[in-house]
């Protein structure tokens, strides 16, 4: 099951907006069009990314932290 939450549809939109910016950059072979499109949504794309394998490295040290505690 997929849970929808800010963050899935930013990475939603951020893959679609390179897509726009690589076949735009494929049918008009301008970069002035991809080179303002293209890091905006890179930039999205991977700060979403980061910020969920920053929560994942703390639930994973909450569940160490409450093993080592037992």
């Amino acid at each position: 099951m997929i849970i929808i939450t800010g963050k899935t549809v930013a990475k939603f939109w951020g893959i679609v907006c390179a897509a726009i910016g690589i076949i735009g950059l494929i049918l008009t072979r301008e970069l002035s069009f991809v080179s303002i499109l293209i890091p905006s949504c890179w930039l999205c794309i991977l700060s979403n990314t980061l910020d969920d394998s920053k929560e994942k490295a703390d639930a994973m040290r909450k569940i160490a932290r409450r093993q080592d505690d037992r």
